[in-house]
């Protein structure tokens, strides 16, 4: 079972644990041994919201069908790859739990819209002065 938090679990049978070839560290042992881990969580086993949310902030992470796949291949041992990609699972779940807050609208103040067109009329007319005479000169 995987404790996500004090009133969210993830059942045994809704995780599947597969081991497969690792990159990076490990010399010649990295190519007869399967140390890295993918850890794949059906999407039943969350809730609707949680997984609507993981889809969009994780895309990558969640497939057509709503399973969510995370993959730990940085360390030479299963145990520690294992380890790792259930944190990250965790740590995903946990940050889609609560949904964003919605932005409030608000409006820009008068005075400083006001002020906006009072520095670009100024602006203006700096640029303005710069120019010089106009006329049959040339």
């Amino acid at each position: 079972m995987l404790r996500i938090t004090d009133s969210l679990t993830i059942p045994d049978d809704a995780v599947r644990v597969r081991f497969i070839r690792a990159r990076g560290p490990g010399g010649q042992h990295v190519n007869k041994a399967s140390t890295g881990v993918e850890v794949r969580v059906a999407a039943t086993a969350l809730p609707p919201g949680v997984v609507r949310r993981l889809a969009i902030r994780y895309p990558a992470h969640v497939t057509g069908d709503g399973v969510v796949v995370v993959a730990s291949d940085s360390h030479r041992s299963q145990v520690q790859n294992r380890r790792e990609a259930e944190a990250r699972l965790i740590a995903m779940v946990c940050a889609c739990l609560t949904p964003r807050r919605r932005r409030k609208a608000t409006r820009v103040p008068a005075r400083s819209r006001r002020a906006r067109l009072v520095a670009k009329r100024l602006r203006g007319e700096t640029k303005r002065r710069r120019r010089g005479p106009t006329g049959d000169e040339g």
